[in-house]
């Protein structure tokens, strides 16, 4: 059996197509916030085109810590050595193909729908779905040996699809908390264990305190990324002090503040800004994890404060950058006609790595996490 492949006029519609249709996507996306944001760093070797291999190794250097040489001191002899680290981050390649009824077929004569739009935009938005899942697993140092989302349960070698196709590594020490007075581990959170205003609090005292701080990003602030279970929780909490609280003194200072509605920021949801804090709601949050069986906690969710250099990201396609308008994009498609043009098959492939950095001299560089209970409450 042989099957034609469509013409080159037509492959030339497809990365038109698929250049203007994954921005649109991306633009709505948790990973395009980030990139946008400063969050998200671009290793050089993504940025040279003609990149070959898999694998690549970042350096890193910590800050210096010894004492300076004072007036009548000898420098020689007494030099610091660079506290040298590094970290790996590898590509990964990935499919996704579905077939629709062709244009000329009794399927379509029936209705409206034009299968091979829906078809595109449908696996715009799977590949989409794809890197929300692995930034915020990443994010969040899920190791959990099972993911489920979007319908469908990763396992296995299918895992990294949803890891960015490097392994999650967890929260470093220090750069963690968790809900409620004695609690060191995500099992050991009860529903009483919800997210509050001082946490927040709590998290920027544990970085601002520690020998590694996390930057902030370029417009002077964090971003705090929780799931919509957690923003309910936040919203209602019957704390001293709470986001209400602080929403009426704003209103009664004159500011307009809808405490009620969350607003698009940068395309994704934004619910306020607390402590120079900016608060985005996601359903992708990451789940919490067992600390001995592995095994993920769907009533625990990890919010994750992102700070510079929080993920890195590198794909050879389009020489790195997700949000360039050029002939290519981290995605690409292609189609083929099938029996004589009664279905069209296509299939979206991506090729691509994201890691959050954690090296081998130093805690994670641009994250902080903070478990709370999250169960739905309705």
């Amino acid at each position: 059996m042989a099957n034609t492949i469509l013409g080159t006029d037509h492959a030339l519609a497809v990365k038109l197509w698929e250049a203007k249709t994954y921005m649109e996507a991306l633009q709505e996306s948790a990973f395009g916030t980030l990139f946008g944001s400063g969050a998200v760093t671009l290793p050089t070797e993504f940025k040279t085109r003609g990149f070959t291999g898999d694998e690549i190794t970042v350096a890193h250097v910590n800050q210096l810590t010894g004492g300076p040489i004072m007036e009548g001191e000898t420098a020689r002899g007494n030099e610091e050595a660079i506290d040298k680290g590094y970290f790996t981050m590898r590509l990964g390649y990935n499919r996704k193909p579905i077939e629709v009824p062709g244009n000329d077929t009794m399927d379509q004569q029936r209705t409206k729908v034009l299968f091979q739009d829906v078809g595109r935009e449908a696996l715009t938005d799977y590949c989409v779905q794809l890197l929300d899942f692995s930034t915020f697993n990443q994010l969040a140092g899920y190791t959990a040996t099972s993911f489920t989302g979007g319908g469908y349960t990763y396992s296995g070698n299918k895992l990294r699809a949803v890891l960015g196709h490097n392994t999650a590594l967890a929260p470093s020490v220090g750069r963690q908390l968790w809900a409620g007075t004695s609690n060191v581990k995500d099992e050991d959170l009860s529903s009483g264990d919800t997210l509050e205003l001082r946490h927040i609090d709590m998290a920027l005292e544990k970085i601002d305190s520690n020998r590694h701080p996390i930057k902030m990003l370029g417009n002077v602030r964090y971003q705090l990324w929780i799931s919509p279970e957690q923003a309910f929780d936040l919203k209602h909490s019957t704390d001293t002090r709470t986001w209400y609280d602080i929403q009426r003194a704003k209103a009664e200072g004159g500011k307009s503040w809808n405490v009620e509605a969350l607003t698009k920021k940068s395309g994704a949801w934004f619910l306020g800004e607390y402590s120079n804090v900016e608060i985005y709601v996601h359903s992708r949050i990451a789940y919490g994890v067992n600390s001995s069986t592995s095994a993920p906690i769907t009533t625990v969710r990890r919010a994750v404060l992102v700070g510079k250099n929080a993920l890195f990201y590198g794909t050879p396609w389009n020489s790195g950058n997700p949000q360039s308008t050029g002939k290519g994009v981290p995605v690409k498609y292609s189609e083929e006609v099938l029996d004589y043009t009664e279905l069209l098959g296509i299939c979206g492939k991506m090729m691509y790595g994201l890691k959050k950095p954690q090296p081998s001299n130093a805690p994670d560089l641009g994250t902080f996490v903070i478990s709370t209970y999250a169960a739905p409450h309705a």
